[in-house]
């Protein structure tokens, strides 16, 4: 999985491509879990990229 990260005006976005499953969600969830830089306040997932979605990887969208 790789996840690229830019700043577009107040949204932290992230381009992930790869696989996003049991073993790479962690990774997921760390990188993109909350805005690190002040004056971020929403989060984009482009998923474009993605090529296999497991459940594991939903729950770093959905958690409960």
């Amino acid at each position: 999985m790789r996840i690229d990260t830019r700043k577009q005006a107040r949204w932290l976005v992230c381009a992930i491509s790869g696989r996003i499953d049991g073993t790479t969600a962690p990774q997921l969830g760390r990188r993109c879990a909350a805005p690190s830089t002040p004056g971020e306040t929403r989060i984009a997932a482009d998923l474009s990229g993605v090529q296999y979605l497991s459940s594991a990887g939903l729950r770093v969208f959905w958690p409960p």
